[in-house]
């Protein structure tokens, strides 16, 4: 756990997947389960600060496969209030293949209206 929590601090991000051995996914970890898992400690637990984070990560994940429009992906994530999903393998869902932020999305939506918005002016050059 507290790898976890120096990784995810070091890269200022709010959740990371937890992959075993083989690098099959496990679960997803977040920084507020890492910060109420430190704050629940007493001080004859600093021990428990080396938790593996296999205990405290989720493992109920929602995930998204590489077929999937990206609007499924969105409600995934809207649904939960996510920031990312695991994008998995279809035949094999603890195969990660890759992850989809809130941001991509909301970048690639926010891509298609300005490129709408300027067709009409770029066909005309």
């Amino acid at each position: 756990m507290l790898e976890a929590g120096r990784k995810i601090l070091a890269n200022k991000c709010h959740t990371a997947l937890v992959l075993d051995e083989a690098q099959q996914l496990v679960g997803v970890v977040t920084i507020a389960d890492i910060k109420r898992n430190v704050e629940s400690l007493e001080q004859a637990e600093q021990l428990a600060i080396r938790r593996a984070l296999r205990d405290i990560c989720t493992i109920e994940i929602l995930c998204v496969y590489p077929e999937e429009p990206l609007i499924v992906a969105w409600e995934r994530i809207g649904s939960r209030g996510l920031y990312l999903l695991p994008v998995v393998d279809k035949n094999n869902p603890r195969q990660v293949m890759g992850v989809i932020s809130k941001e991509q999305i909301e970048l690639a939506g926010d891509l298609i209206s300005t490129r709408i918005a300027l067709a009409p002016y770029l066909m005309s050059n």
